[in-house]
């Protein structure tokens, strides 16, 4: 517990959460950062977690730096998000969409494909132009859309779009939090069906989505990295081998995520995705090769053809979840000799495929 981190309050510059003006926001912050304090002064505590209005994040840094309040770190919330759509003329406001049950955002979203680093960026800047630049930043929440019954955090497309989101920003903050592990989210009511657009990386049964997914293939990168060229992607090691995290990231959304993403997508070939490690130390390796994208570790795709049942048999839940087994797309030995290049993958990938491949040495195990 004496590393712990307290973040005072959510969004207060975001009416629903917050009611009261900035002042009575830095009045809160301040009883509330000493008082953790006085508990413990190992404890960390920090805000403003703003849904995007940095001038709070300023004038926070600014109050306790002037009245000398604990301020540990800055926290921040974003969302990968745009409008479909221009704002509408008064009197002329597109209908909303059908998504049952759940409401729709007034205006319809959209994944945006520049999101995320653009607030980071922003965060960044705040914080290192003003009195306190050595300050942790973390966005404490961050997803691919903010609505509450939304299929885009159900689809395959999810998997490659945090990635490519989460590659764009790395290095320039503390931590970034994905919002939710689960499903079982209720700030604006119960789950509502198997597979409703909710926030979590697992839906209600604990079946897991591609979204799931992109975050266990970075938990099993090792800590050191590794040179990469071509595609998009990341290598690391560790004392047991070498570990490639690459995926494909197109867009191709033509309506709001609601329309889009309730459909099926069958993905569109991407060409020939060949993968080479050199400079691999000589011995014996087995080779690894794991897939997420259309149809692989997919099961929303299968529950669409299901035909969407809001409740799951039994049957129904361990069909779905075999679709998110995980099991190896390749199993290789490889015997590597001082020099060799090692061509590691040599396929035809699909849009949106994201693949883990795991070279690990045989006396590791």
């Amino acid at each position: 517990m004496a590393g712990w981190y307290f973040e005072v309050w959510n969004e207060p510059d975001n009416p629903p959460f917050f009611t009261g003006t900035m002042e009575d926001y830095l009045r809160l912050y301040e009883v509330t950062a000493r008082a953790v304090k006085r508990v413990s002064e190992g404890y960390r505590v920090g805000g403003p977690a703003v849904a995007g209005d940095i001038s709070w994040i300023e004038r926070l840094i600014q109050h306790c730096t002037e009245r000398k309040v604990p301020l540990d770190f800055i926290s921040a919330h974003n969302y990968s998000v745009k409008s479909f759509r221009e704002e509408p003329e008064p009197g002329n406001i597109p209908g909303i969409p059908v998504w049952d049950p759940g409401p729709s955002w007034p205006l319809g979203i959209c994944y945006d494909p520049s999101g995320l680093e653009q607030a980071v960026r922003a965060v960044k800047a705040a914080v290192e132009n003003s009195p306190r630049p050595e300050l942790e930043i973390h966005f404490t929440e961050w997803g691919l859309a903010y609505d509450y019954w939304d299929p885009l955090r159900d689809s395959y497309h999810a998997a490659s779009y945090l990635l490519s989101r989460l590659h764009t920003v790395e290095g320039m903050v503390n931590s970034i939090s994905y919002c939710e592990v689960s499903d079982v989210f209720e700030e604006d009511g119960p789950p509502t069906g198997a597979f409703h657009g909710g926030f979590g990386l697992i839906n209600l049964q604990g079946i897991r989505k591609p979204a799931y997914f992109a975050y266990r293939y970075l938990s099993q990168l090792g800590d050191k990295r590794l040179e990469v060229g071509g595609q998009d992607g990341t290598a690391c090691k560790d004392s047991q081998g070498i570990q490639i995290l690459t995926w494909n990231d197109i867009v191709r959304q033509d309506m709001e995520n609601k329309k889009y993403y309730c459909l099926e997508h069958p993905a569109r070939p991407a060409g020939r995705l060949q993968v080479t490690a050199a400079g691999v130390e000589p011995g014996q390796y087995l080779l690894q090769v794991y897939c997420t994208g259309c149809q692989k570790n997919d099961p929303y795709t299968m529950y669409m053809r299901m035909g969407r049942p809001n409740s799951l048999s039994k049957r129904q839940a361990e069909l779905l979840n075999m679709f998110a087994g995980d099991s190896p797309l390749q199993v290789n030995l490889l015997d590597i000799s001082e020099g060799d290049e090692c061509m590691l993958l040599d396929i035809m990938e699909n849009e949106n495929d994201v693949f883990l491949i795991k070279l690990t040495r045989l006396d590791s195990f």
